[in-house]
C-alpha cells in the first residue's frame, strides 16, 4: 500500500515522485499538476489518499519502451509478474497484473474509475481483466492503490487497484509509432557440456538480434458546442514477432540440477525413437536400427521449442465522447474494442507414456497404456504386428522376457494384446501450436451533474464481453493411436491394415497403421489420420448498472466546531451481473488430445446487488500540532444470487501536524466471493504436481522412506520401481468447487509523507502494509498434499492420492492427487514501502531528479488449515512456486540537459536474491542440499539507458533496456516445473530473458 503522486516524469521504467496532494511540489519555478487519486468516490481536488497511491503518466509509459502496459506495471516491486508475453506453454494469451502477489483475482482493474470486464474465460485466467484491452496511447495516468478497497470498489478490490485514467478531452491529431528488437551475445557456453553428454545439438553462438517489435496509434478529438463537448477517438495496431527457445544459448536444453554446482540436460522420456517403460520403473529404448529394445534411451530436448516471446498482432480501436448540456447533466460514453491474435508453440505430440486410451468397448477404462497385437503369442502368427521382428516381438509380446516391458496380456476376439507403457515423439509431424484470439468489447453510458453546488451525482450502465478461442494444432488422437498401433497382415487383402479394420470389419474408419518399430517406417497418411485439431471458444460477459451521490453537507453547516471544512458524504447502488460459457469440441472434452488434459463445457454466472457509502469528516483544522485532522470511513453491503450476503467496511485517519509530515492509518476488510471459474470449473486429471517423492530406484531411491510411501498407497512390491517424470510433471484432479464460501480479509496500514519545507523539491513516504485473507480461496498444490501425507500420515492428505496399478501419478489418468478449490486456510503478508523523489538543479547543466520506489515484504505466509504455517518470502520451489524477493526497487536518475528539449535518463532495476524452499525448516518437504546451482537464485541489478528530443511537436526517443545484456538466474525444471510462470529455465515473467531491448519512438501532434 503506497500514497504517492506523479510518477517520475522522465525515467526510463517508473519510479515514482512522492508528494503530498495538498502541497506543491515546485520544479524551476513550476507547480506540478495536482491529481485527484484513486480511492475514494468523493471527489476532493485536496485529498490526500489514506491508502497510498502511485501514479504513472503517459509520458513514462511512452519512455519506457514498452508496447504492453502490464509489462511496465511488472516493473513496479510492489507487483509479482503474471501472464505475459514471454509465455508459452503456460500462456493463456491475456495480459494481467498481480498486486502483493496475491492472485490477479484480487486485483481489481479499472478505465476511468469503472470496471474493465474479465479477460479470459479459462480456468488459468482466472477471471482476471485482460490488459490488451487498454491502448497505452491514451492512457493519460495509471493511478495504483496498493491497499484493499472492496467497501470502495467491490468483493475483488482485496489487493487494491489498478485505474486507467483515459485522455478523453483531446483536440487535435496525433500519431505515434515504435520499433524496436532484441539483442544478445551468447554467454552461456558451459551448456555445451551438458548437451553434449544427451548428444543434442550445441548451442548458438555469437551476437543476435530477434522479436522485432512495431506500433502504430493515432489519437484524434475535436471540442463542440463551443467546447461543452468532446469527442476523442483512437486507433492501433502491434506486431511482435516470435522468439524460438533455441535462439538463446541457455535454452537449449531443459536443465535439472542434480547436484553441487551441476546440471544434466532433462528432457522427456516421451522421446524419440520409441521408448517404453518397464514393470521395474525403468526405461529401454528401440535402437535407432530397429532392431531391439536396449535398457538405455534418448530423452527428448522439448525446451528449445517453446517460444522465448510469442507471435502477436493486436488491433485496438474505440472512442470516447462527453457533452455538457447544463451544469445539471453532462452525459457520456465510451466505447472500446481490441482483438489480439497470439501464438504459442512447443514440442511435438506423439504417443505419451500417460496418455493412452484404449478404445471402448474392447480394452475398457483409459489407463495410460497402449496394446500392441501378438496373435496368438508366436512370432509371426496371424494377426501378430508385423512391424515387429523376432527380437522386438519378443520384448513386447512375452511378459517373461528379461526387460520386463509387459505390463499385462488379455486377449480379445482370440488375439493376445500386451499392455505397454510407450511413449513416442511425433517428430515427423513437428511442433505443437495454439492460436489464441480474445476479442474484447467495452461500452458505457452514463450521466453526471451538480444538482447543487453541495450535491452532485454519477449514474451509468457498462457491457463488458469478452471472446475467446484457442485453436490447438498438430496434436495426437489418443484414441487413434489404440487403433493405429495395432497393425496386422488383413487375411482379405493381404495389405498391412489396422486390426480393427480386418477382414472388413471397419472398426476404425480411415486408420492407417502408426508403424513406430522400423526405422523411416511411419507413413504420412499415418501422420494425417492421427493429427487432430482441438478449438475451444468460450465467452465472459459483465453488466454494470451503478450510480452514486456525493454531498459536501458542509455548505449545510454540518461541520464539528474545531474544522473549517465539514462533512462530505457518498451514497449509492450497483447491480452486477457477470456469465461465462465455456464450449469445447469433442477432442478437448473427452480427453482425447494426447498432450491435454480434458477441458469441460461450463455455462453459468452469478449476480449482485450492492449498496455502499462514503464519508470523510475533518475532525480538526488549522491548530496547533493538527494543521489537519481527518477521518475517513466507508461501508458495502453485497447479496449475491449465489447465496451470500456481505459486508465490507473501512476507517482510516490521517494527522498532518505541521506542514513538514503527514501521518496516516486505516484499516479495512475486504469479503471477496468465488469467481465463476473458481465455482463451477469441472473437474478434470491435468498437471498440477511437480514431484513424486515416492519414485526413483536403488540408483536414485525415492526422498520417502518405504513406510511413508505406504501412507500413500505404494505397495512394497512397487517401492524402488516407480519411474518418476522425467519432465516434472505430475497429475492432479483440479477444478471447481460450488461449495466454496467467501474469502475475508483485513488491510492494516500506517505510514508517513514527509514534504520538508526546508529542503526544496525532496519528498518521501514510508507505508506499513499488513494483509491476511482468511478462508482462501484456491488449492494446496499436490506437491504440498504429498508432503504433508509423508510426513503427518493424516488421512486427509493421504486419501487425496490415488495411484496407478503401476504406484504412479504421472503415467495414467488413474493416478493423480485430488486437488480442487477448498477455503484452504489463510495467508498472511505484510511489509513496508518506500518511496521518495528530489530534484534539484545543477547550475549550466541542467537539472536531476531522482527517484525511488522499493518494496520490503517481511513476510508472506500460508496457514493451511489444520496444518503448520509455512512462509514464502524469499523463496521458490515446488510448493511455494514463483520467486517473491524480500526486497526489489526501481532508482531512476533523469537528466533535463541545457540542450533544450533534450533529456536523458538511467534506471536501476533490483530484484533480490532467492532460495530454494527445501532449506526452509518451516516446508513440508524440508530437505537441504546446499550447493547446488539453483539452489539460491543471485540478486539481479538491469540498468535501462535512454533518451528523448523535442523539437516544436515532434518527439523522438531512443532505449536500451537491459544495456548490460544479462542473462536471467537459471533454474531446472525439477524444481520451477510446477509454476505455470516458469519456462525455459527461468521465470521470464520476473527476469529479462531476451537481452537488450532497443527501441526507437517518436510521436507527432499534427
Amino acid at each position: 500500500m503506497r500514497l504517492i503522486g506523479i510518477a517520475l516524469a522522465a525515467s526510463l521504467c517508473p519510479a515514482v515522485n512522492i508528494y503530498a496532494a495538498d502541497q506543491s511540489v515546485k520544479q524551476e519555478g513550476t507547480e506540478m499538476e495536482e491529481v485527484v487519486v484513486t480511492g475514494s468516490r468523493i471527489p476532493q481536488p485536496q485529498l490526500e489518499s489514506i491508502s497510498p497511491v502511485n501514479v504513472l503518466s503517459h509520458e513514462e509509459i511512452a519512455k519506457s519502451g514498452v508496447l504492453n502496459v502490464e509489462e511496465l506495471l511488472n516493473t513496479l516491486p510492489q507487483f509479482t509478474p503474471d501472464q505475459s508475453s514471454n509465455l508459452a506453454q503456460g500462456a493463456t494469451g491475456a495480459a494481467t497484473v498481480n498486486l502483493r502477489d496475491l492472485g490477479t483475482q484480487r486485483t481489481l482493474v479499472l478505465i476511468n474509475g469503472r470496471r474493465l470486464m474479465p479477460g479470459d474465460p479459462t480456468k488459468n485466467g482466472a477471471g482476471a481483466p485482460d490488459l490488451n484491452n487498454i491502448p497505452a496511447s491514451m492512457v493519460q495516468r495509471v493511478e495504483v492503490l496498493t491497499g484493499s478497497a472492496s467497501s470502495t470498489y467491490g468483493a475483488d478490490a482485496v489487493a487494491g487497484v489498478v485505474n486507467f485514467i483515459m485522455n478523453d478531452h483531446f483536440q487535435g491529431f496525433r500519431i505515434e509509432g515504435e520499433f524496436s528488437a532484441n539483442n544478445h551475445t551468447q554467454q552461456e557456453g558451459w551448456i555445451n557440456t551438458y548437451l553434449a553428454k544427451r548428444k543434442f545439438p550445441a548451442a548458438p553462438t555469437g551476437n543476435t538480434t530477434d522479436g522485432d517489435k512495431r506500433s502504430i496509434n493515432a489519437t484524434f478529438g475535436t471540442d463542440f458546442a463551443d467546447g461543452r463537448g468532446n469527442v476523442t477517438g483512437y486507433l492501433g495496431y502491434q506486431e511482435s514477432r516470435a522468439v524460438p527457445g533455441s535462439a538463446r544459448d541457455f535454452n537449449n536444453c531443459t536443465l535439472q540440477s542434480i547436484g553441487p554446482s551441476l546440471w544434466q540436460c532433462g528432457g522427456s522420456s516421451t522421446a524419440f525413437p520409441v521408448t517404453v517403460n518397464d514393470i521395474g520403473g525403468g526405461y529401454e529404448q528401440l535402437a535407432q536400427d530397429g532392431s531391439s529394445f536396449v535398457p538405455r534411451y534418448q530423452r527428448f530436448n522439448y525446451g528449445p521449442d517453446h517460444f522465448l516471446q510469442r507471435a502477436d498482432t493486436r488491433f485496438n480501436g474505440g472512442f470516447f465522447a462527453h457533452y455538457k448540456a447544463t451544469d445539471k447533466l453532462e452525459t457520456y460514453g465510451e466505447f472500446m474494442f481490441m482483438r489480439d491474435e497470439t501464438k504459442a508453440k512447443y514440442a511435438p505430440s506423439g504417443a505419451f507414456i500417460s496418455s493412452g486410451k484404449a478404445p471402448d468397448p474392447v480394452f475398457g477404462v483409459p489407463d495410460g497404456n497402449y496394446y500392441v497385437n501378438c496373435g496368438n503369442g508366436t512370432f509371426g502368427s496371424a494377426y501378430s504386428n508385423p512391424f515387429l521382428n523376432a527380437t522386438t516381438f519378443g520384448q513386447l509380446c512375452d511378459p517373461t522376457d528379461a526387460l520386463g516391458l509387459v505390463q499385462s496380456q488379455q486377449t480379445v476376439n482370440g488375439v493376445l494384446l500386451s499392455q505397454i507403457a510407450l511413449g513416442r515423439r511425433n517428430v515427423e509431424g513437428g511442433g505443437r501450436t495454439d492460436d489464441y484470439t480474445h476479442q474484447g468489447y467495452r461500452a458505457v453510458l452514463g450521466a453526471r451533474g451538480n444538482l447543487t453546488p453541495a450535491i452532485s451525482y454519477d449514474v451509468y450502465a457498462m457491457l463488458g464481453v469478452t471472446n475467446y478461442t484457442d485453436s490447438h494444432q498438430n496434436d495426437f488422437s489418443a484414441t487413434r493411436l489404440g487403433y493405429a498401433l495395432q497393425a496386422v497382415v488383413d487375411p482379405v487383402s493381404g495389405e498391412t491394415v489396422c486390426l480393427a479394420n480386418a477382414n472388413n470389419a471397419g472398426g476404425a474408419p480411415g486408420c492407417v497403421p502408426y508403424n513406430i518399430w522400423q526405422p523411416g517406417g511411419v507413413r504420412q497418411g499415418a501422420i494425417d489420420y492421427l493429427q487432430t485439431p482441438g478449438f475451444l471458444a468460450g465467452a465472459q460477459n459483465e453488466r454494470v448498472v451503478s450510480g452514486y451521490m456525493n454531498f459536501d453537507l458542509g455548505q449545510y453547516g454540518i461541520r464539528l466546531p474545531t474544522a473549517t471544512n465539514g462533512l462530505a458524504l457518498n451514497v449509492g447502488a450497483e447491480s452486477r451481473q457477470e456469465h461465462l460459457t465455456i464450449s469445447p469440441d469433442i477432442a478437448n472434452s473427452s480427453g482425447d488430445l494426447a498432450g491435454g488434459a480434458p477441458v469441460l463445457p461450463v455455462d453459468n454466472g452469478f449476480g449482485v446487488s450492492e449498496y455502499f457509502t462514503e464519508l470523510r469528516l475533518p475532525l480538526i483544522e488549522g491548530k496547533a500540532f493538527a494543521k489537519s485532522l481527518t477521518l475517513d470511513a466507508g461501508y458495502r453491503y453485497s447479496d449475491y444470487t449465489i447465496g451470500f450476503k456481505t459486508d465490507t467496511y473501512k476507517f482510516g485517519l490521517q494527522w498532518a501536524p505541521i506542514d513538514d509530515f503527514r501521518l496516516r492509518a486505516s484499516y479495512q476488510r475486504a469479503v471477496r466471493a468465488p469467481n465463476i471459474q473458481e465455482l463451477y470449473q469441472p473437474g478434470s486429471v491435468q498437471l498440477d504436481g511437480g514431484t513424486d517423492p515416492c519414485a526413483g530406484d536403488v540408483v536414485t531411491p525415492p526422498t520417502f522412506t518405504a513406510a511413508q510411501c505406504a501412507l500413500m498407497g505404494v505397495s512394497a512390491a512397487q517401492y524402488l520401481h516407480i519411474a518418476p517424470s522425467t519432465a516434472g510433471q505430475y497429475n492432479g484432479f483440479t477444478g471447481g468447487n460450488p461449495d466454496l464460501k467467501p474469502e475475508r480479509a483485513t488491510t492494516i496500514s500506517f505510514g508517513l509523507v514527509f514534504t520538508p519545507t526546508f529542503l526544496r523539491n525532496f519528498s518521501a513516504t514510508i507505508d506499513y502494509f499488513d494483509i491476511k485473507v482468511a478462508d482462501l480461496i484456491g488449492i494446496y498444490g499436490a506437491d504440498f498434499i504429498l508432503g504433508k501425507c509423508g510426513t503427518t500420515g493424516d488421512p486427509k492428505w493421504c486419501n487425496a492420492i490415488h495411484r496407478s496399478s503401476t504406484g504412479s501419478i504421472w503415467t495414467s489418468p488413474l493416478g493423480y492427487v485430488t486437488d480442487l478449490n477448498v477455503n484452504s486456510g489463510a495467508q498472511h503478508t505484510s511489509g513496508v514501502d518506500l518511496q521518495a523523489n528530489y530534484s534539484f538543479g545543477l547550475g549550466k547543466l541542467g537539472n536531476l531528479r531522482i527517484g525511488l520506489n522499493g518494496s520490503y515484504v517481511n513476510k508472506f505466509e500460508y496457514l493451511p488449515e489444520g496444518s503448520s504455517s509455512y512462509d514464502c518470502v524469499g523463496t521458490y520451489g515446488v510448493i511455494c512456486v514463483t520467486p517473491l524477493p524480500k526486497w526489489r526497487h526501481t532508482l531512476s536518475f533523469a537528466w533535463a540537459t541545457p540542450v533544450s528539449g533534450l533529456d536523458a535518463h538511467l534506471n536501476w532495476r533490483f530484484i533480490d536474491n532467492i532460495t530454494i524452499e527445501t532449506e526452509n525448516p518451516q516446508m513440508a518437504n524440508y530437505s537441504p542440499t546446499p550447493g547446488f546451482p539453483d539452489d539460491k537464485l543471485p540478486s539481479m541489478s538491469y540498468f535501462d539507458l535512454g533518451a528523448s528530443y523535442k523539437w516544436h511537436n515532434v518527439t523522438a526517443r531512443l532505449g536500451i533496456n537491459n544495456v548490460l545484456d544479462k542473462d536471467p538466474p537459471l533454474v531446472g525444471n525439477n524444481v520451477g516445473g510446477n509454476s505455470v510462470f516458469y519456462e525455459n529455465n527461468t521465470f521470464p515473467s520476473l527476469y529479462d530473458t531476451l537481452g537488450r531491448h532497443v527501441f526507437l519512438s517518436f510521436s507527432a501532434d499534427l
